[in-house]
């Protein structure tokens, strides 16, 4: 297997880990439930390149957070459209 490739699944799992703590502290399941911590656990997967973890900030800011911010619903929706999403 070559080194890129190597890269490129550890970079989609590391992806994958961070979207589910942040699930983690959004339901919370095995830790208490801190919204800010999972923005913050999406937010990383999204800079990473992780249009679900966008995707899940959209629907953070659009949904479950206190209060809901429409507009950055709306930029992270986005951010996830230009990733493929």
């Amino acid at each position: 297997m070559k080194l890129k490739r190597v890269a490129a699944i550890f970079k989609v799992t590391e992806q994958i880990g961070q979207i589910r703590m942040g699930n983690r502290y959004l339901c919370g399941v095995t830790v208490e439930v801190d919204l800010d911590e999972a923005s913050k656990w999406f937010l990383l997967a999204g800079k990473s390149g992780s249009a679900a973890g966008f995707m899940s900030l959209g629907l953070h800011y659009s949904g479950s957070a206190k209060p809901r911010d429409v507009a950055k619903a709306m930029h992270f929706y986005e951010k996830a459209a230009k990733l493929g999403h």
